[in-house]
């Protein structure tokens, strides 16, 4: 016997993937290009470096996008409970 998954879960799971896979990788590379100009701030003793606001952005970009994928599987897995 072949298993088989309803078509709504399949659509929720399909849907859930997509978004993992398109943000997850966006909040990682934030974080890390954030990390690295941290690394690089601290290697070169920089107290006054521009560039603290760009690292700022990213690392608040990285978080967001971490909570918007949250919203958005909460919301595509609900949406099939009303179904």
């Amino acid at each position: 016997m072949a298993w088989s998954v309803k078509p709504l879960l399949r659509h929720r799971l399909a849907r859930i993937a997509l978004a993992s896979v398109l943000l997850l990788p966006s909040s990682c590379a934030a974080g890390q290009l954030a990390a690295l100009m941290w690394g690089q701030r601290m290697e070169h003793d920089v107290s006054g470096s521009t560039s603290l606001w760009a690292e700022n952005l990213l690392w608040l970009a990285a978080i967001a996008i971490v909570l918007w994928w949250g919203w958005l599987v909460d919301r595509f897995w609900k949406s099939g409970e009303t179904e």
